[in-house]
């Protein structure tokens, strides 16, 4: 991956540049901050993809910019990653316990950064779709629940659909792919329904021929 946003923490300049050169020569864009509480400023102006920071920094250190990017909502799920020469163990179990993404040790070399790097964006990448798809299949649920509120008939119809149609195609060998596509088509299968008049859906009695008409137009 490339084309990343990574905020670099570090208050050794020379250093912080020589990362800042590694980073940019394989594409990502980089931020660099020389303390935490700099690091911060650059935050509230953009959010990076991960944070790589040293421990030991004036003003505001590791620890403390971890707990602060940790405590706000929207900053959460950012990976963190400590890039420190602290061996000691005192420090490495810090990091640990705080919970960061990964604790690397200088010095290190290029493809280790990287390799570490792309790791954890590509987890992060894979966390942040499964959270979209999860938010998408809980919102056409409620679409399609609000529909069949409309129609008390077929309550719980939708939800009855999506089982027995995975159900089928599990049998069949589908694909995991071919089975999300299939999840979010039964859901939505009666959303014409949306267009109906609620006199047409709620009739006792036989449609009338026009009445059909209209009810045939939900697919």
């Amino acid at each position: 991956m490339a084309g990343e946003w990574i905020l670099l923490v570090e208050d050794n300049d020379v250093l912080r540049e020589g990362l800042k050169s590694i980073l940019e020569q394989e594409g990502y864009h980089a931020m660099v901050a020389g303390d935490g509480k700099e690091a911060l400023a650059k935050m509230e102006k953009t959010t990076p993809h991960l944070v790589l920071s040293d421990i030991i920094m004036p003003e505001l250190d590791g620890y403390g910019l971890f707990d602060v990017i940790r405590s706000r909502a929207e900053w959460v799920s950012i990976p963190f990653i400590f890039l420190t020469a602290r061996r000691e163990r005192q420090y490495v179990l810090a990091g640990k316990r705080l919970g960061v993404d990964d604790y690397l040790l200088k010095p290190i070399t290029p493809d280790d950064l990287l390799t570490a790097i792309r790791a954890r964006l590509g987890r992060s990448q894979q966390l942040l779709l499964a959270q979209i798809q999860e938010s998408y299949e809980t919102s056409l649920i409620m679409l399609a629940n609000a529909i069949e509120v409309r129609d008390p008939y077929t309550r719980g119809h939708v939800e009855r659909v999506m089982n027995y149609a995975l159900s089928i195609a599990e049998e069949l060998g589908w694909t995991p792919a071919n089975l999300t596509h299939l999840r979010f088509g039964s859901i939505l299968h009666d959303i014409g329904k949306i267009h109906i008049s609620e006199q047409i859906l709620r009739k006792n009695g036989s449609l009338t021929q026009e009445e059909w008409v209209v009810m045939r137009k939900t697919p």
